[in-house]
Formats: structure tokens, C-alpha cells, sequence
């Protein structure tokens, strides 16, 4: 059981390592867009007052679903069986019922739709200096570069097939850095 924890530990850093690079990629090209443009400011004047908007809503933002359950939070969690092993999370897990969509939590521009292997496609939300990241999702409503609103429909929620548990993992990152969307969500504790 130590040894398939352990594996499932592994491919969660690989998941928060491709998001990482894909996050710092995105701050990269909005960094050398304003190079380009010699203003020097690597967001729009709309991206920061979404970034603005966005920090003002802390603690009052919709959940990514319209029904679930909340079952693993973020940062370093003991395991509740075995002693001395500890998991890490950079985002809330929900459990929900099939064929539910996710939304988004907050207006925004999709910036990235990319797969994770074992976990299906992710949606990687700009909200001008925040990201909200959707994984765990068998098909995506929207596209590249689309704008979306608040509580819009983004994908529908992967089921696996061996367990058929329905799983959507989500995360919040200022920059380059998680938040724990505990706080950022209504009622979420």
C-alpha cells in the first residue's frame, strides 16, 4: 500500500511540475509581450484590474461545480492510515456525480487547454496576475483564447473507468505561486 502511495505522490509532482512550467510559461510570453510593446508592465491595463477584481473576491468565489464534495485539501496532509507518510496537494480535490461540468470560478481568458496523462485534459484559466487551473476532465467546452465568465461551463468531468469515481482537481496560483483555494472559495472549511 506504502509502495502504490508512493507512485501516486510521484505522478502528483509530475502533474504540479507540468503546471509550474506551464504557468511560468505564460508569465514568460505576457513578460516579453510588454518588452515588445517598450511599455515594460507585463499586463494589460484590463488584465490588472481583473487581477484586481479578482484579489477583491477572496473568499466569495463560486465552486468550480454546482454539486460536490471537497476530499483532499490543500498542502501537506498526514495519511490517515499509515504513520509517517504525508501526501501534498496545491489545490482542493472534489468529488461529484458523472457527467458534471466544471466552471469557471472567476471571469477570465483561457490561456491553455493541455492533457495530463492518467488525468485527463486541464483548463488553465489567466485572470490577469492569477491562473486558475480545472483538471481531471474528459472533454473541453471552450477554446484558446476564448473569454469566459463567471460560473461558464468549461468541461465535463472525467470518470475513471476501473474505480468509476468522478474527480475534479482544481488550483488557484498567484504568479508563480499556489494558493490554498480554501480561502478564495465560498465556504469551502
Amino acid at each position: 500500500y506504502r509502495e502504490k502511495l508512493e507512485k501516486k505522490n510521484n505522478k502528483a509532482k509530475e502533474i504540479e511540475d507540468q503546471i509550474r512550467k506551464i504557468i511560468e510559461e505564460e508569465i514568460r510570453i505576457a513578460r516579453e509581450k510588454a518588452n515588445n510593446n517598450n511599455t515594460g508592465i507585463p499586463f494589460t491595463p484590463e488584465a490588472l484590474k481583473l487581477s484586481s477584481n479578482f484579489q477583491n473576491n477572496k473568499g466569495t468565489l463560486p465552486w468550480p461545480l454546482e454539486k460536490g464534495v471537497i476530499i483532499q485539501y490543500y498542502g501537506k496532509q498526514k495519511h490517515k492510515v499509515i504513520d509517517g507518510v504525508e501526501t501534498v496537494n496545491n489545490g482542493l480535490d472534489f468529488s461529484t456525480d458523472e457527467g458534471q461540468f466544471c466552471r469557471a470560478v472567476f471571469d477570465g481568458v483561457i490561456s491553455r487547454i493541455f492533457f495530463i496523462k492518467g488525468k485527463g485534459k486541464a483548463v488553465l484559466v489567466s485572470h490577469g496576475n492569477y491562473f486558475t487551473v480545472y483538471s481531471g476532465l474528459k472533454d473541453v467546452l471552450v477554446k484558446t483564447g476564448e473569454k469566459v465568465i463567471v460560473k461558464q461551463k468549461l468541461g465535463t468531468v472525467i470518470t475513471s473507468e476501473p474505480d468509476l469515481e468522478t474527480e475534479l482537481h482544481f488550483e488557484i496560483w498567484k504568479g508563480k505561486e499556489t494558493q490554498n483555494p480554501v480561502k478564495w472559495i465560498y465556504k469551502a472549511y
